[in-house]
């Protein structure tokens, strides 16, 4: 991993510790903040994160506005969309770090447990399914867990294989792609790759 990723990663980490201490920084905008933010994005990190409405990142991670490019669907499955904002993130705006995170109590991933396939949301869902395939091989405990684990690690390996410009960019050593597991029981993020 390359300075700037790592020391993107410590950020988001920290802004985790302020969040779950109940010690965010305090944010006030200006209107030569929001001048800047018309003049362009010059974001730290790209986020793939789960639509749910518990997870808002730059809540969780204590961070202000234009620092990080999100992308929110269901599962944090890479689907097309998701590659598409990578694709800008890693090749446009030259992000360091590309964080997918998963949940704890995931509905898209018990969804799949509970094999009720969606024929209309079938592609998104087949990684989900590989990443329950892979789970149950380990026998866990907490199935649901298990899987939301393995799925984090599924997105963030499709990522490298369907984002051209992610691969491209993590091969040269200009960014890294982590995945990580947001427990929503507690607030904490735990690393899963880096």
């Amino acid at each position: 991993m390359s300075p700037q990723a790592r020391t993107q990663l410590d950020e988001l980490l920290r802004g985790n510790e302020r969040f779950r201490t109940g010690e965010p920084g305090a944010r006030r905008y200006r209107a030569e903040d929001f001048s800047a933010f018309a003049r362009g994005q010059n974001p730290r990190a790209a986020l793939v994160t789960c639509s749910d409405s518990r997870i808002a990142p730059e809540i969780i991670f204590d961070q202000p506005l234009g620092s990080l490019l999100v992308a929110r669907v269901p599962g944090n499955v890479a689907s097309e969309s998701v590659r598409w904002m990578l694709d800008i993130a890693v090749g446009e705006l030259r992000v360091p770090l590309v964080l997918v995170v998963g949940h704890t109590g995931c509905r898209a991933v018990q969804q799949v447990i509970e094999d009720k396939p969606s024929a209309r949301h079938a592609s998104l869902q087949s990684g989900i399914f590989e990443a329950l395939r892979i789970a149950r091989t380990r026998r866990p405990a907490n199935l649901l867990v298990e899987t939301a684990l393995e799925n984090a690690r599924q997105s963030a390996r499709e990522l490298l294989l369907h984002a051209p410009e992610v691969a491209d960019a993590v091969a040269a050593g200009d960014t890294a792609i982590v995945a990580a597991l947001y427990r929503v029981e507690s607030g904490h993020i735990e690393v899963l790759t880096a």
